[in-house]
């Protein structure tokens, strides 16, 4: 109507009018707010796993009294007990593990003695706080190249550590370890090693594991890239250059890896030249004619095969041969002479290789020069002089080479690779058979920690056997390794029973050989063996607990008997003495960090807190029922153990596992104006209010 084409009128005036003042004429004026948005910005907590934070944080230790330390600038020192705790500066690998960013840090203890003792720690950073959550000792004076976290959440540890005939100071046995994070344990999944029996005859070894080196022809005259591999060195020369010095070395390759950098470039040499090696050692050709497969490629004519042998190994077979390379027409040079080898273990994974310098009184001990025109008369017969100057040196005995041939022949034929798998490890244990009384087989193949089948064929229910990823323990029962395990069976029903199921180690498999029932929807929160003793805390039903809904904290022990399971008498709600913090239903308000930034519960009422007077307790989350136990002390100090995952099921941007590891990090307490303050170990404080 009228009236709203005259408002609209007016108002485009006024804009108009507006639009035209100038900058002093407004209050505040529009340039100096322009300046004060510009200059906000948003605070974010600072990363926890800084080299600074990761040197000034508590780490669990093996020598000190109370099984952990605190370092300050990296280190730790108890001059009473003697006792000396670091952190090695490198190497360190950072990444991902379980949702959390991670570290991996290397901690060296020494008690005293000759002895340093080196950890493999983890560190989480858990809402600005950097945790180590598990440690794991990898061996006295083991010599550490590198550590890496994958995008897998695997961590790799590559070291030297000591063979069976090492002395403490000096390890020669290259090593590749790699790691899972289990909730607050590492647990071993594969070591790799690669031994050598060195004589006086072949000099002093050292070793050394050598990382990736990505394919690469820009650095002519040929293209390289190798994978993460072993090298062994002699007489002193470093093993980390013995490759591209010249020097004489031994080296181990793991066979996919390598073929996998150059497939991956459209470069089919190495997968070319492995299969004339495989070729080579399965028809053993007594007089092969150069140029004999080699790897690593090497830029330069392989013109010379002489005194070919093959050789057995431990676990495969090589061919070796008296060989040079070059890049011209020349003369054969004692200084060009080096003893090589090519050998595949018998599964054919692992390449191993040798290149090392050999000399002969059979050819001058200077090079000949030579005219033009003999040179000339040399180059138009240049293969009937290869032809006999390798059978000169195939006439020669092995010790009329220096170093003698049949000393590395020995040297090779030590050479042993070993990959050892943990039967026990997570990955194993979610993918094997367990017996299961739902099953109609009466056992459950599971893959990637589930088994399925119909109850009845065409039926809609399912039956289902999982493994329960966390809490898991290790140990022995009845000498044996072991692990404790928790099966959740369910039929097609509304109950889901939950079973302790033990799998040991038998000659390399994992076998299931007995389970205990817990009971239907029951909660564990923890799992320990030790002494053939296989504790487990939960939540049980009470008398008035709904099936959904377990509240009663229960501790029960298992022996291992005659082959069983065995429930322990007096297993049953282990008590403590009274605490003032019993009475109360608490809930989380907030929590401020070491950092000052504030935490706050996405929904309030959500996260509890529940002392009981038995020194039990009881917690919950957004996703979460959880128990544990507390003690309390002088000066108001309170520990508290929840033994929760890392690896919890709950929904994106859930704050159990903030929450969780901060309660795991009280030291002491407050009480004022009728809230709870818990003071954290780390930095932080968290307050609580009676729960309405």
């Amino acid at each position: 109507d009228a009236s709203t084409a005259d408002y609209g009128a007016y108002l485009a005036a006024i804009a108009a009018e507006l639009f035209d003042l100038a900058d002093d004429q407004w209050s505040p004026a529009p340039g100096t707010l322009d300046a004060v948005v510009a200059s906000l910005t948003v605070q974010r907590p600072g990363p926890a796993l800084t080299p600074e934070k990761l040197a000034n944080t508590s780490y669990k230790s093996t020598l000190a009294p109370a099984g952990e330390v605190r370092l300050v600038d990296g280190s730790y020192e108890d001059g009473e007990n003697r006792i000396s705790v670091t952190l090695a500066p490198e190497p360190m690998a950072s990444g991902e593990l379980d949702g959390f960013e991670a570290a991996a840090v290397l901690i060296v203890e020494n008690g005293g003695g000759s002895g340093s003792f080196v950890s493999l720690a983890v560190v989480l950073d858990v809402g600005g706080d950097a945790i180590n959550i598990a440690s794991t000792t990898l061996g006295d004076r083991v010599s550490v190249s590198n550590l890496a976290i994958t995008d897998e959440g695997r961590i790799v540890v590559d070291m030297v550590q000591q063979g069976p005939n090492d002395p403490m100071c000096c390890p020669t046995l290259p090593t590749t370890q790699v790691y899972v994070l289990a909730g607050d344990q590492l647990v071993m999944e594969e070591e790799t090693t690669a031994a050598i029996a060195a004589t006086g005859e072949s000099g002093p070894v050292s070793a050394a594991v050598i990382e990736p080196v990505a394919y690469d022809t820009s650095m002519p005259p040929g293209a390289q890239g190798q994978p993460r591999h072993f090298v062994f060195a002699f007489d002193g020369d470093n093993p980390d250059q013995a490759q591209q010095l010249g020097n004489g070395y031994v080296a181990v390759y793991p066979v996919e890896e390598y073929k996998q950098i150059w497939a991956e470039a459209d470069d089919p040499f190495v997968a070319d030249t492995l299969a004339q090696i495989e070729t080579l050692l399965t028809d053993r050709p007594a007089a092969p004619q150069p140029a004999l497969p080699v790897l690593p490629p090497v830029p330069a004519a392989n013109d010379l095969a002489a005194q070919v042998a093959y050789l057995d190994l431990p676990d495969g077979a090589g061919v070796r041969f008296v060989g040079r390379f070059v890049q011209d027409l020349s003369p054969v040079e004692n200084a060009q002479l080096r003893y090589l080898f090519q050998g595949l273990t018998r599964d054919g994974q692992y390449l191993i290789t040798a290149s090392i310098p050999v000399t002969t009184s059979l050819l001058p001990a200077e090079p000949q020069s030579l005219s033009g025109a003999e040179y000339e008369r040399f180059v138009q017969d240049y293969i009937g002089y290869l032809e006999e100057t390798t059978a000169t040196l195939d006439a020669a005995a092995p010790g009329d080479f220096v170093p003698d041939l049949d000393v590395l022949d020995a040297l090779l034929e030590s050479v042993d690779v070993t990959v050892a798998r943990n039967p026990l490890s997570p990955r194993s244990l979610a993918n094997m058979e367990y017996k299961s009384e739902m099953a109609e087989a009466g056992g459950a193949l599971l893959q990637n920690g589930i088994y399925t089948e119909t109850v009845l064929p065409g039926s809609a229910s399912i039956i289902t056997v999982q493994l329960v990823p966390f809490p898991l323990a290790y140990g022995r029962l009845d000498g044996e390794e072991a692990a404790a395990v928790l099966l959740a069976e369910n039929g097609g029903g509304s109950g889901t029973f939950v079973n302790l199921a033990v799998v040991v180690n038998r000659d390399g498999v994992p076998v299931h050989v007995a389970s205990a029932p817990l009971g239907d929807r029951v909660q564990v929160s923890s799992l320990t063996l030790e002494d053939d003793l296989i504790r487990v805390e939960m939540l049980a039903h009470g008398p008035d607990d709904p099936a959904c809904c377990p509240n009663q904290p229960v501790t029960q022990r298992y022996r291992w008997q005659d082959t069983q399971l065995v429930l322990d008498d007096g297993a049953h709600d282990e008590t403590a003495d009274g605490s003032p913090l019993a009475g109360t239903a608490w809930q989380w308000l907030l929590t401020i960090n070491s950092d000052e930034a504030v935490t706050v519960p996405a929904v309030t009422g959500q996260y509890t807190l529940v002392f009981h007077g038995d020194g039990t307790l009881r917690a919950t989350s957004d996703c979460a029922d959880l128990s544990g136990s507390y003690s309390t002390g002088e000066d108001a100090a309170l520990a508290i153990d929840l033994k929760t995952s890392t690896a919890a099921s709950c929904a994106a941007g859930s704050q159990h596992l903030d929450y969780v590891f901060d309660l795991m990090a009280a030291a002491s307490y407050e009480m004022a104006e009728g809230k709870l303050f818990v003071l954290k170990e780390y930095g932080g404080i968290m307050e609580f209010a009676p729960a309405p």
